[in-house]
């Protein structure tokens, strides 16, 4: 059948069944919603560029040359309100087609994709796990509490009979704590592996002329870029645990060479 996943189209095998990507869609919800609000903005990149010198909010301008052309481009917010900065503007088109093309060369291959997905199972298996986990592992701890005090008394208990009742009976709760924990521990994740793969592979097939799709593009792989004059820091999304993993964190884009190949 046909479906669509965080906005990106998808052939779907027969095998998989709607529910699961009824359960993708709630998952995968950053992308949509934000989509098309972003792609009817004339800058692509709002919110997400700030200044390699001051730290301040890089935002997108326009004006017109002496012949009547427009020109748009992306300013230091500070710069802009009359305060110092050395940075220099930079043409929208360089700065939004540099970033979408790193995300297309760092993030869209195949082994880039396979350890994303990796990473997407990895926290979906926490998120899972951490409330009820949290939960079960505090009332085990204290039905152990219980425990020790039980068997403390008995050694002076003069009702032997009633507190070995009790001891039985918190032992019970502790095994079934205890399984209870085991079956967290082993969850699957909600979302299959070949799911999220299907879902990013969709990237790898999508316009990157497409405002829609860029910008779908953007919400889900970057986290932030910084501008210094000439350079680009691209800031994909990812935790220190991802550096650890050799994924890529930073890509730096030499403006000025894109500049000059226009």
């Amino acid at each position: 059948g046909s479906w669509e996943l965080a906005g990106v189209p998808l052939s779907v095998p027969g095998i998989i069944e709607e529910e699961i990507f009824m359960e993708a869609q709630k998952h995968f919800k950053t992308s949509r919603n934000n989509a098309s609000g972003n792609a009817k903005t004339e800058y692509l990149l709002s919110g997400k560029v700030f200044c390699g010198y001051c730290g301040a909010t890089v935002r997108g301008h326009c004006g017109k040359s002496h012949t009547g052309a427009m020109h748009y481009y992306y300013a230091c917010g500070n710069k802009k309100d009359g305060h110092p900065c050395e940075l220099k503007t930079v043409k929208r088109d360089v700065l939004e087609d540099a970033v979408i093309d790193a995300i297309c060369s760092d993030m869209l291959t195949d082994e880039m994709i396979g350890q994303i997905t990796d990473k997407l199972m990895d926290l979906q298996m926490e998120d899972q796990k951490h409330e009820r986990l949290h939960v079960l592992e505090r009332q085990l701890a204290e039905a152990q509490k219980r425990q020790e005090k039980l068997l403390d008394a008995l050694e002076i208990a003069p009702d032997v009979s009633g507190l070995i009742d009790r001891i039985r009976a918190v032992d019970d709760e502790i095994k079934g704590l205890k399984s209870e924990i085991a079956g967290e521990s082993i969850k699957q994740p909600t979302l299959s592996r070949d799911v999220i793969l299907l879902w990013l592979n969709q990237f790898k097939n999508g316009d990157a002329t497409d405002a829609e799709f860029r910008s779908r593009l953007v919400e889900t792989f970057i986290d932030k870029i910084e501008l210094k004059n000439g350079d680009a820091y691209i800031f994909f999304n990812a935790t220190g645990r991802d550096r650890q993993k050799g994924l890529p964190t930073i890509r730096q884009v030499d403006l000025k060479a894109l500049s000059a190949n226009l």
